[in-house]
């Protein structure tokens, strides 16, 4: 299967560095000419209901609705599936990150975390095990019970990513799913307050994020469209093939390379006055 998570430029050597999981880069052109990519994105409908009422199985086989999650504490919710070696695994591991980075953040006490199966023939055992291993990644103790891993069926996960604006495909003949990557913080009573876009988040965003959500009130409209690993230019509408934290990588790169360079320029400058300090 064909996955949309891919460096830009020449980067793949150095992501592959950070512990990213790549294919084979593809050229930005024939993503942009790929009509599946048009059909992907995120349409922020900020204050508006998440469908409640669509049935799911939890991680446990339960049956419920998302609406019987609602009404605690803010949720974050974060359609992805399960079998995902891409996009979906680098949100998971952006929200394990923050938390870890974190001594005031819990789960089960300052918000709920829902992950919503978006692959229709994905069981609870699946996602049993991808919360498990998930939750072997954090550190110190958290509440199981507060992470819900979600499937169902199309039908029912289309009501749900339709309300939340979350555009993705499926294609069942080659049981292929292209998605973007973003969560959404969803308040108490069951409205959209902010979409985090990516797959990277700080503690401190999400401890902002949530704040306003617990409060019932909107935030600000996310400035960067990210699709998962297609990222739509707002100015040219050019897509072409990105992946989180490569451009950052690719800064942090250049700007060590330019520290080096500046340093040896500088050293040699001063070996060179030095030298003719001796000589006179």
């Amino acid at each position: 299967m064909r996955r949309l998570v891919l460096p830009i430029l020449a980067l793949p050597a150095l992501a592959a560095a950070q512990g990213y999981n790549m294919p084979a880069a593809y050229d930005a052109a024939e993503v942009a000419r790929d009509p599946e990519a048009a059909k992907i994105g995120i349409e922020q409908r900020l204050g508006q209901p998440v469908m409640g009422f669509a049935n799911f199985q939890d991680d446990t086989g339960k049956r419920v609705q998302l609406k019987e999650l609602l009404g605690k504490r803010p949720i974050l919710l974060l359609p992805i599936f399960y079998a995902c070696t891409g996009a979906c695994n680098l949100e998971l591991t952006g929200v394990v990150d923050a938390l870890n980075q974190s001594s005031d953040l819990k789960v089960g006490r300052d918000f709920d975390i829902v992950a919503l199966g978006i692959h229709p023939k994905e069981t609870p055992a699946l996602a049993r095990n991808k919360k498990l291993l998930t939750l072997r990644t954090l550190k110190g103790k958290t509440d199981a019970g507060a992470w819900r891993f979600l499937t169902g069926d199309e039908e029912s996960t289309r009501a749900v990513t339709d309300s939340l604006g979350f555009k993705y495909t499926y294609d069942e003949g080659k049981d292929r799913v292209n998605h973007p990557a973003a969560i959404m913080v969803i308040t108490p009573k069951g409205m959209i307050s902010s979409y985090i876009l990516g797959a990277r988040y700080s503690s401190t965003q999400l401890r902002g994020y949530l704040a306003t959500a617990a409060k019932e009130e909107v935030g600000q409209k996310a400035k960067t469209i990210l699709m998962g690993c297609v990222h739509l230019d707002p100015v040219t509408g050019k897509r072409s093939i990105v992946i989180e934290g490569v451009l950052r990588l690719f800064g942090v790169v250049t700007l060590l390379s330019m520290a080096v360079w500046f340093g040896a320029l500088t050293g040699k400058r001063w070996w060179e006055g030095r030298g003719s300090r001796n000589a006179g």
